[in-house]
């Protein structure tokens, strides 16, 4: 699954993986975390969450990096923010207020982009991989990940012979086996959001588990 395809998807707006509300694990485990409100918070395939919005209400700086740049701009657009547009490389760099999205491949991020303390929130990035691609995935968080980074990860689980994804469903052994490496794990929470999120209900699931995470990036 390359670039082409979400680029595709938010050209054509058909983008019902984006949430129009803060997800609500964030909202109740995060606080628990006692990161620092200086602390930037890196956000993978951030799209033009509102959970950016809510951890930004939090004192935390928001790293974000996301391949569409209509999704960069309609996140300002819809924060009423006019940002600043500047090129680094190869990536456009909006920045406002506290908030910098990186248009551009996460792949090609370097980690003297970010500060040395830094936490990280992955809510649809993993999921939104074909299995095929997910270890390059965590490998690169792993490059970008300063030792000590604190990372919220929140997962979704489901028979994934009655859809297909994305999102793909992820198990607790396939959490284990992508990140022991280099990540402490500790599982924290799974909800059934089957009535929640009708569109999976309406495609013959019964039940959908949203799994979150606490993941520490080892010295």
């Amino acid at each position: 699954m390359d670039t082409s395809y979400w680029l595709e998807r938010w050209s054509a707006g058909k983008i019902g993986f984006h949430a129009d509300f803060v997800n609500s694990q964030l909202k109740e485990i995060w606080p628990f975390f006692s990161i620092r409100n200086a602390c930037s918070v890196f956000v993978p395939f951030c799209g033009k969450s509102l959970d950016m919005v809510w951890l930004r209400e939090q004192g935390h700086k928001i790293i974000g990096v996301e391949v569409s740049e209509l999704a960069c701009r309609q996140f300002f657009e819809e924060q009423n923010l006019n940002p600043e547009i500047s090129e680094n490389g190869p990536f456009k760099i909006f920045d406002k207020d506290g908030y910098r999205l990186y248009c551009g491949d996460l792949y090609e991020m370097t980690p003297d982009m970010f500060p040395s303390e830094l936490a990280i929130f992955d809510r649809a990035a993993l999921i939104a991989l074909p299995p095929a691609d997910q270890q390059q995935y965590v490998n690169k968080i792993s490059e970008l990940a300063p030792p000590g980074t604190t990372m919220l990860l929140i997962t979704l689980r489901y028979a994934q012979n009655a859809m297909e994804g994305p999102p793909f469903s992820l198990k607790p052994e396939n959490i284990r086996a992508l990140y022991s490496g280099t990540f402490n794990i500790q599982p924290l929470k799974s909800v059934n959001r089957i009535e929640e999120l009708q569109k999976f209900k309406e495609q013959g699931l019964k039940e959908i588990w949203e799994d979150s995470y606490k993941l520490t990036r080892a010295e």
